[in-house]
């Protein structure tokens, strides 16, 4: 409770010194906190090209397929990806804007369509609709590096989707950036899976693991263009719709080749026929997982728990898959070591019903997704408290009948 209420006040009081009445005394109060009013712009506008990573390409968007129904479609062009120069910066890694003098600078594929009504809350910045507040830490200077970091880069899918492709392109960047190091999370080198991962697309290039708690100084940062833009979250209120979900489908595909030829090799095809069932640790979102996965084992599927298991040993349980069942989560990113189609059915709550993290990769991919509805036990008033402050339940029959 207490740490609730003390969101809700610095959430009035950064509101407040950006927006008044009497903004000037916002302002002043904001700053005995650290922190301070800094008008939000666009990180195009302030960096500088260095090179041109992959030519325009198109885009596919498709919204989930809910109860074996057809799925909404959004199309069109996605613009070159560049390598870009931004100076003098200060910046965190789990975070999508960089701080250039006072001003805050995001990209402009983040939110491409709404992106008023993002919400970022992390170690750099406040951000909410209107509201734009750079934030006091403990800070560091570094050497230049290339950013492999942003919103949720922490989080499995929005590393591998995200982030990873990142560190595959930077392989592409001009011989005289050969000595710039990656920068990327901690966890990289503390969690197994992300530190191998980040290894199939690292070598010949040094690394350097930053703290999420620090805001990093850096005379000169590369920054490279999104390949898939995936909203991080939203104001409360606001849910993600088709418009908020972009891809590069030729790079990702590029990618996602390059990452299963590494782990996959051809020489040792993996055999199909595998039905699996993502299971969440105990007490995590699916509160009648054990009644579901009861069901699910009638008709061939097994439990399993990608987490515990090595990268390499995920991509084989995933390229082995011809089904997969499953509550929502990053786990589901596995899917693209699966090089033949797939079926799969995804739970998930019916506010995120146009949340394309999944069904645009899998239609990509030449999966079909189909999704049911998961009912959440308290009403959903968030984005962050839908993915991570809620249980759900899924209707036994509705399962089954999918």
């Amino acid at each position: 409770m207490r740490r609730k209420i003390k969101r809700s006040l610095n959430r009035a009081l950064c509101h407040w010194a950006c927006n008044g009445p009497a903004a000037g005394v916002g302002t002043w109060v904001l700053g005995l906190f650290g922190k301070k009013p800094a008008p939000l712009k666009k990180l195009q506008d302030v960096a500088s090209q260095v090179a041109t990573l992959a030519p325009a390409s198109t885009y596919r968007v498709e919204a989930p397929r809910w109860n074996g129904e057809g799925s909404r479609v959004n199309d069109g062009k996605f613009p070159p990806i560049l390598a870009r120069k931004i100076k003098d910066v200060t910046f965190t890694i789990n975070s999508s804007v960089f701080l250039i003098e006072d001003n805050l600078y995001i990209s402009n594929r983040v939110g491409p369509s709404r992106s008023g009504q993002i919400f970022i809350h992390d170690n750099l910045c406040f951000i909410e609709n209107k509201t734009a507040v750079s934030l006091s830490a403990k800070r560091q200077s570094i050497s230049d590096g290339i950013f492999i970091g942003g919103s949720g880069a922490t989080n499995w899918y929005h590393f591998v989707i995200e982030c990873l492709p990142k560190a595959y392109l930077a392989q592409k960047l001009p011989a005289e950036f050969d000595h710039l190091p990656l920068l990327v999370p901690q966890e990289c080198a503390a969690i197994p899976s992300f530190r191998d991962a980040l290894a199939v697309f690292s070598a010949g290039r040094d690394v350097k693991f930053l703290k999420a708690s620090i805001q990093y100084s850096a005379r000169e940062l590369i920054v490279i263009d999104d390949v898939s833009v995936t909203p991080f979250n939203f104001m409360n209120g606001k849910w993600p719709e088709i418009h908020d979900f972009i891809q590069h489908d030729a790079e990702l595909l590029r990618f996602v080749d390059a990452f299963r030829s590494q782990l996959l090799p051809e020489a040792q095809p993996i055999k199909s026929g595998r039905k699996i069932f993502l299971k969440r640790p105990p007490h995590q979102r699916l509160s009648n997982q054990d009644e579901i996965i009861t069901i699910s084992e009638r008709y061939g599927f097994e439990a399993v728990s990608p987490e515990t298991l090595s990268l390499k040993e995920q991509a084989e349980l995933f390229a082995s898959a011809d089904a997969i069942a499953g509550m929502s989560g990053s786990a589901w990113v596995g899917m693209i070591f699966r090089d033949r189609p797939m079926k799969g059915i995804c739970m998930v709550p019916s506010v995120f019903s146009e949340v394309c993290c999944f069904s645009s990769p899998a239609s990509l991919l030449g999966h079909h997704l189909d999704y049911i509805d998961a009912e959440p036990d308290k009403p959903l008033v968030s984005t962050t408290q839908a993915t991570s402050l809620v249980s759900y339940s899924v209707c036994p029959d509705n399962f089954e009948a999918t």
